[in-house]
C-alpha cells in the first residue's frame, strides 16, 4: 500500500513521518512497523458492542427480521460480520450496494427470492436501503418460511419508509 494511502486508512499521521524520515520499516528487532502498527490499530478499532448480545440472544430464539440503522461509519457491517462468524446455522450474506444483489431483491417474487437465498438459515442483508421494494421482498421470504433476517441501513429515514 502506498504510505499517503496507508496512513490515510489508519487515519493518523504518526507512521507517515516515522516513515517519510526514510529510516528502514524494519528496525525493531526484525519487526515489521506495518504490521505491528495495523494490527495495533485493529485491536485499539474492535469496539466492544453492548448491542451484540442482545442481538444474538434474539438470534437464539424463534426467527425474526432484525433491521439494524445507524449512521455512517457507525459499525454496523463490523457488527454483522461478528454476527455472523459465530453462526452455526446457513448463513447467506448480500450487499444492497452490489448491483444484481439490487436486482434479485427489487422483484417481490418468492420464487426468485426463494431460489437467491436458498436453504439458507440466516439471511443478511447489508445497506439494504439501496434496494426498492426490499420491505416486500423479505416479508414474502418470511412470510413464506420463517427465517432470520437481517438487514442494516445507514440512512433510516429511506430505510423506514420501505420496511
Amino acid at each position: 500500500m502506498p504510505r499517503r494511502l496507508w496512513t490515510r486508512t489508519l487515519g493518523f499521521a504518526a507512521p507517515s513521518n516515522f516513515l517519510k524520515s526514510g529510516l528502514s520499516r524494519k528496525i525493531f528487532f526484525g519487526i515489521d512497523i506495518d504490521k505491528l502498527i495495523i494490527s495495533w490499530y485493529n485491536q485499539l478499532m474492535l469496539i466492544d458492542r453492548t448491542i451484540l448480545t442482545p442481538i444474538k440472544k434474539v438470534l437464539s430464539g424463534e426467527p425474526k427480521i432484525i433491521v439494524i440503522y445507524g449512521p455512517r461509519q457507525a459499525g454496523k457491517t463490523t457488527l454483522l460480520a461478528e454476527i455472523t462468524k459465530s453462526e452455526k446455522r446457513k448463513v447467506r450474506s448480500f450487499r444492497g450496494d452490489d448491483l444484481l444483489t439490487q436486482d434479485l431483491f427489487s422483484v417481490p417474487r418468492l420464487d426468485y427470492l426463494e431460489n437467491t437465498v436458498g436453504d439458507a438459515q440466516v439471511i443478511v442483508i447489508d445497506e439494504a436501503q439501496k434496494i426498492d421494494n426490499i420491505g416486500q421482498s423479505l416479508k414474502l421470504l418470511y412470510d413464506s418460511r420463517p427465517r432470520v433476517i437481517l438487514a442494516t441501513g445507514s440512512s433510516s429515514f429511506h430505510l423506514a419508509n420501505k420496511l
